[in-house]
């Protein structure tokens, strides 16, 4: 396991080509699903003179694109991506506002409609201490952040943008290594793979626990979660849960198929299933 973690947009940007050197050398030997985190904190021009912030909106653009031009394709046939940047967000500086929080979005939507990834975002709100720096901005600046603007914000976030990038990260069918059960609730077992920021997924199988690695392969998206079946199936031993999980399935074709095993062929499942081939055929990446 080899991953990275925070990195300043602003070098990436005032020394492009030593950047993309030196991203090309990580690529080359790091682990999928690698992140660089930016902390960008706000791309508000006001804001970011207001606080002395590093790098603008532009400039963090120019470093999720070059980023994504360099890490952005996957690190092995169906593997999760080799290098994608992560966005930091700081609500409650110095003279923020909510045409600050719009700015942000703008932003984000910027990199939705380029197709631009992003591994993932954090949003954080400022903690003031009597001595700090911030403290005596916020006296001449206060933030002017509406309560009810902050959790608009950040909910179109939650509910827009991160199901987006999220799909486009590890889309279905993705194939994630070693994932280390967490817990468990229900049928639903919870884990996550080794490195920065991984995402959560939720693995459908009765048989894992917690402390159990396996590899699994992605069947849906939440707004900042997985959902996994073990990776591969095997239709003729695989749990209930399992096949439940796989798309196009459910409870119904999955008592169906149990109650038919043996299956020797996907051919056999049209007429066992009721269902068009086409659900049939994008079974195909999922089993053994």
């Amino acid at each position: 396991m080899l991953h990275t973690d925070n990195a300043n947009p602003l070098t990436i940007t005032r020394f492009p080509d030593a950047a993309a050197e030196a991203m090309e050398i990580i690529v080359r030997h790091n682990t999928a699903g690698d992140g660089l985190s930016f902390g960008l904190e706000n791309v508000s021009a006001r804001v970011k003179n207001r606080n002395h912030l590093k790098v603008s909106a532009e400039e963090a653009l120019f470093a999720v694109r070059m980023v994504n031009e360099i890490g952005g394709k996957p690190k092995g046939p169906r593997l999760l991506p080799a290098l994608l940047p992560g966005l930091n967000f700081l609500v409650g500086l110095a003279d923020d506002g909510d045409d600050s929080l719009e700015e942000n979005r703008r932003f984000l939507e910027t990199l939705l409609e380029e197709g631009l990834l992003v591994r993932r975002i954090n949003i954080r709100r400022c903690m003031v201490f009597p001595e700090a720096p911030l403290a005596s901005l916020l006296e001449r600046y206060p933030s002017r952040v509406r309560e009810r603007s902050y959790r608009r914000w950040k909910e179109w976030i939650r509910n827009e943008a991160d199901p987006v990038f999220l799909s486009g990260v590890a889309p279905v069918g993705t194939v994630i290594r070693n994932v280390r059960v967490e817990e468990r609730r229900g049928h639903m077992a919870f884990g996550r793979s080794l490195g920065s920021y991984p995402p959560l997924v939720g693995i459908g199988a009765d048989d894992l626990r917690e402390g159990d690695r396996r590899d699994v392969v992605v069947c849906s998206h939440g707004g900042r979660s997985l959902t996994a079946v073990p990776y591969p199936v095997d239709l003729n031993r695989c749990d209930p849960i399992t096949l439940q999980t796989l798309p196009g399935i459910g409870k119904a074709r999955a008592s169906r198929i149990i109650q038919r095993r043996p299956i020797y062929s996907l051919e056999e499942l049209p007429a066992l299933l009721d269902a068009p081939a086409a659900i049939v055929e994008a079974l195909r990446p999922f089993l053994s």
